[in-house]
């Protein structure tokens, strides 16, 4: 495939741009029956080959992810009410390395961490959940990833689709 980005690049990817020009079209998760996800690929000035995907439960929707990807590298991710916690040693000052329980957080490439050390983004409200949060979620994404939506949102469907739409 391709070698992976350094921090410096990724970060220039972001800084210089990007285009999402696609509408949001919802499909069924292959690998996870409960989810449903929409992707698509983004324009950018130095790179053909990233996507944007986002991904909403349906037993829980207010458990999504959002992510920008190129090929198996993750740019940039958000957890809406994920758990994580951050390796020893990432956390500035020395201090306990920072833990999330069920709480939103947020994803960047490092060249030492690689994506394993999450922020809580502070422009991302996620504190009660309602169904139009999707939609504010991802533009609120898209904003601080410095990407342009020009497409039409749609909001992920309520449960399982068991017919195609024609």
């Amino acid at each position: 495939m391709f070698g992976m980005l350094s921090e410096h690049e990724v970060d220039r990817i972001f800084r210089d741009g990007l285009t999402l020009q696609d509408d949001v079209r919802w499909t069924p998760q292959q690998s996870n029956a409960s989810w449903v996800q929409f992707g698509a690929f983004l324009d950018s000035p130095r790179e053909s080959t990233l996507r944007i995907t986002m991904g909403v439960s349906l037993l829980q929707p207010a458990k999504y992810k959002i992510l920008v990807m190129r090929g198996v590298q993750v740019l940039r991710r958000l957890d809406a009410r994920g758990s994580h916690s951050n390796p020893p040693g990432s956390d500035p000052g020395g201090s306990a390395p920072e833990v999330w329980k069920r709480r939103t957080h947020k994803h960047r490439w490092s060249d030492r961490f690689a994506d394993s050390v999450a922020y809580t983004p502070t422009e991302i409200s996620t504190n009660v959940y309602a169904p139009a949060e999707h939609e504010a979620t991802f533009r609120a994404f898209c904003e601080e990833c410095n990407i342009t939506f020009t497409g039409a949102w749609s909001d992920p469907p309520q449960q399982r689709q068991t017919s195609l739409a024609i």
